[in-house]
């Protein structure tokens, strides 16, 4: 959110530097990594894979959410803040469910980006194995049964991602519009609630405001 709402010092350093990894081979990167793990004298496992791909995906979802960050209307939040929220509700109420579609849209395409990726998992798990490194040690030992029913097994979970990301995105919707219709009707409350406390108060000084303008000045009265 900060990344594509605010303006900070060095934003546009950090914008540049965040893209980095992108831009990198997946083979640079990850034996980059490599040499930057053993630097730290850290045996490569698991933990190091997580961090690697991290590296990798982390820029990825940065734009995806920046995205959703840039079409959000501010006018949104300062209306629950006019209706007396504070910054943990706003945040809690209205920024958060309004950029939860973005948010859920980069888990998804992180993890399938994370899942696929070969070149990282190879020079940063060590001792470990991913699903890729599985199947390409199988291949090159031999034909394996094994290879085809993973290759089946891993399209069939991809269909179940792409469905359920689907699914999540139509209820994300349904509960944004839910929320932003029970604001709206909150603030139609406390408008009329105002109106109805106020009018009275302020119909007062403009009727006596006009009385004074139709009433003679009191020096033309005397004169006559």
């Amino acid at each position: 959110l900060a990344f594509a709402r605010y303006q900070w010092r060095f934003r546009s350093l950090f914008q540049k530097l965040i893209l980095l990894p992108i831009f990198f081979p997946q083979t640079v990167l990850g034996l980059a990594l490599l040499m930057w793990i053993n630097a730290l004298d850290v045996i490569p496992d698991w933990r190091t894979a997580v961090v690697a791909h991290t590296v990798w995906v982390a820029p990825i979802a940065t734009l995806i959410i920046a995205i959703r960050a840039y079409s959000f209307d501010p006018a949104l939040e300062e209306a629950a803040r006019d209706m007396g929220a504070s910054t943990l509700t706003i945040l809690k109420e209205v920024t958060i469910p309004l950029l939860m579609p973005g948010v859920v849209s980069a888990g998804l395409f992180a993890f399938l980006l994370s899942w696929g990726n070969f070149p990282l998992s190879l020079f940063t798990t060590g001792a470990d194995s991913t699903l890729p490194e599985w199947l390409y040690a199988r291949m090159v030992s031999g034909y394996s049964p094994l290879v085809p029913t993973v290759g089946v097994l891993s399209i069939g979970a991809s269909v179940v991602l792409i469905l359920a990301a689907g699914l999540i995105t139509l209820v994300v919707r349904w509960l944004r519009a839910r929320r932003l219709a029970q604001l709206d009707r909150q603030l139609s409350r406390q408008i009329a609630a105002r109106e109805r406390t106020d009018g009275p108060l302020a119909a007062a000084p403009a009727t006596a405001a006009t009385d004074a303008s139709l009433a003679p000045p009191a020096a033309a009265t005397a004169c006559e």
